[in-house]
């Protein structure tokens, strides 16, 4: 069947061109993979439309600011995702030693758990059901490019800003690299460059658990335990 030469060209076709002629393998080795940590809070008794409300108030900012932002927030659960937030950083510092001021939140989103069926009650004898929400709040936390966003500064006010947060990672990174050489010391060790697998993320009390996934994400879960 021919096509008509009113119907548009195929996008697979656009993408074979571009590969053969303009594709450039430079550009994609040199690209940024940040190292990131998951995390996910089940079950929380609120519903999906206003947690996303507070989620949205820390997407894409940087550990220090969206703790900052749920410490003045007025919803009531913010103090659940400061919490979450303070727990994946915390992750992130054991598994890749990272700091919060070398971290943001690349992800927080919200998904819709199973809701507890109720009997509402009606005049005349008639009842209905009313359901109690619940949600799982996703978090991902990742290493922030600094040089990228140096780069591609929007102005001369953006590109020092990041400047300045690039040399509180690097401080803040200096800091920990010497605190960690002079505990090894004490207790007699060489320095090292690696966290030993016997101070990675173990579960406590079946609250906090970290979840290998396929691929390089990780994913921590966060279990309320009901007493």
């Amino acid at each position: 069947m021919a096509s008509s030469p009113n119907k548009p060209i195929r996008y697979g076709k656009i993408v074979k061109e571009r590969y053969n002629t303009s594709w450039d393998l430079k550009d994609y080795s040199n690209r940024f993979e940040p190292r990131t940590v998951s995390a996910v809070q089940k079950n929380i008794r609120v519903s999906p439309w206003k947690l996303n409300l507070i989620a949205a108030q820390v997407r894409r900012l940087r550990v220090a600011d969206a703790r900052k932002q749920m410490k003045f927030s007025i919803k009531r659960h913010s103090t659940l995702v400061d919490e979450i937030i303070r727990k994946t950083t915390n992750l992130a510092d054991i598994r890749y030693d990272l700091k919060p001021p070398q971290l943001e939140v690349l992800k927080c989103f919200v998904t819709k758990a199973t809701p507890l069926k109720r009997i509402k009650y009606h005049a005349r004898g008639r009842f209905g059901k009313k359901f109690r929400r619940h949600s799982h709040l996703n978090i991902t936390v990742g290493e922030i490019d600094f040089e990228g966003r140096i780069e591609n500064a929007k102005n001369t006010k953006d590109r020092e800003r990041w400047i300045r947060w690039k040399d509180e990672a690097d401080e803040a990174a200096e800091e920990a690299r010497q605190e960690r050489a002079e505990l090894d010391m004490l207790r007699g060790l060489d320095p090292i460059d690696e966290i030993g697998e016997e101070e990675e993320g173990e579960g406590e009390d079946g609250e906090f658990e970290e979840v290998e996934e396929k691929g390089d994400m990780r994913e921590a879960e966060f279990q309320d335990k009901k007493k």
